[in-house]
């Protein structure tokens, strides 16, 4: 296996009809993973991880022609993507006849992905990779990052800042009285280039001391990036979603690395 990259197989997974799984991606300008899911237990059977990505399209291509699990005949495959090519709309001011105009708006994608969260009545344009489109199946249905983000938090009142980890991307979302206040992605490639962009986030959102922290992806209790924001913050802790199904398999690595991921199945 390469480095930077992570596989756990269930060991009875070979034996099971790929037509009753699921496939899920996450995707980020320099990460992709995947979780083969099964119907019926609705748990991981495979999971697998690569990071810091050059050429995150051309490794998608490589990796379909070559990974005997991609080619499986799915009952249905979504995929998260994570990019810094996208723009949301309020529904009620979204016109579809417009949309070369808000396509001006994105740096030049390939392709484009329109997503409408039914919640929080938001229009989502994705840029994608034209690679990416070639080599997925058509009935692949594609969602923002917002989509499993979303459905990571406990939706309430109290504001809360949910922090999610990638090798050198963090993502920031930030929610109020069940409402989406923001949401972005930001390219960090170290602890102190992570405290500014926090910093910055803190400001213009005017967070309090006492806003609910949650952590989750490639972060864990007590690393400098959590004590970094335990700096600023009174209550931070590590996200474990109960509505995702964990298993033996995620057993193995520390559960909230998955979250995205694992997520993703709860997204329409």
């Amino acid at each position: 296996m390469e480095k930077n990259s992570l596989l756990l197989i269930d060991n009875g997974f070979a034996s099971q009809p790929s037509n009753g799984c699921h496939l899920l991606i996450h995707i980020t300008e320099d990460s992709f993973s995947y979780a083969i899911i099964d119907q019926y237990s609705n748990t991981p059977k495979v999971l697998f991880s690569v990071q810091h990505l050059d050429q995150v399209g051309n490794k998608i291509s490589t990796l379909f022609s070559t990974d005997s699990f991609l080619s499986l005949n799915f009952a249905s495959v979504k995929v998260a993507v994570q990019t810094s090519n996208f723009m949301f709309l309020p529904e009620h001011l979204y016109d579809k006849k417009q949309t070369n105009n808000y396509l001006k708006f994105l740096n030049h994608p390939e392709k484009t992905e329109e997503h409408k969260h039914q919640e929080l009545k938001i229009i989502t344009l994705i840029g994608l990779n034209s690679e990416l489109k070639k080599v997925l199946p058509e009935k692949t249905v594609f969602l923002p990052i917002l989509s499993p983000l979303w459905t990571c938090i406990n939706k309430s009142l109290a504001p809360c800042f949910l922090v999610d980890f990638g090798a050198d991307i963090v993502t920031f979302l930030y929610q109020k009285d069940a409402n989406l206040i923001f949401q972005n992605s930001f390219a960090v490639c170290n602890l102190e280039e992570f405290n500014y962009f926090l910093l910055l986030v803190k400001q213009q959102l005017g967070l309090e001391e006492t806003t609910s922290i949650l952590m989750q992806g490639l972060v864990d209790e007590g690393d400098d990036y959590a004590n970094c924001l335990k700096k600023y913050f009174l209550e931070v802790r590590l996200n474990l979603p109960k509505n995702i199904a964990y298993n033996k398999l995620t057993d193995q690595m520390p559960q909230h690395y998955f979250n995205t991921l694992l997520a993703t199945q709860l997204c329409e």
